[in-house]
């Protein structure tokens, strides 16, 4: 029983060899080795499209669909360096805020130790042109 299906399926397969007109083996070659489905190649010979241009367009789209493959996967690779961008320069303005205002207090903190040093300074009633203070500073010290 297998040899007749096997036949049937060989001379289905050799009719339709010759409807494209096309050996056994390429066809076989078409059918089994590159998985072309010989309904699309049917129809396509109906047309007038050849297996050669039909071939040649699934390689163009193979070849289109390779390149959106790659433009989409650097369209992502770009997203997420201008997202890094973004976080740096965030990131950035964050530490000149901070150093900002961390230089503000210590000035602040400074000018008010400045301003308060004569409190803290012993001498700040002498009058440096008067010689007996003069002596009187020299004298303590």
């Amino acid at each position: 029983m297998g040899k007749i299906i096997d036949l049937y399926a060989n001379r289905k397969f050799l009719e339709q060899a010759r409807a494209l007109g096309l050996t056994y083996s390429a066809y076989y070659d078409l059918v089994i080795e590159k998985g072309i489905h010989i309904e699309v190649a049917l129809e396509n010979a109906k047309r007038g499209i050849t297996l050669e241009n039909y071939l040649s367009m699934q390689n163009q789209t193979k070849v289109i669909t390779d390149r959106e493959r790659k433009i989409s996967e650097l369209e992502a690779v770009l997203q997420d360096r201008d997202a890094q961008l973004k976080t740096i320069e965030a990131l950035r303005k964050r530490r000149f805020t901070l150093g900002t205002v961390f230089s503000s207090v210590a000035l602040g903190i400074a000018a008010i130790l400045v301003s308060l040093f004569p409190y803290f300074n012993e001498n700040n009633n002498i009058d440096f042109k008067d010689p007996q203070q003069l002596v009187t500073y020299y004298e303590k010290r």
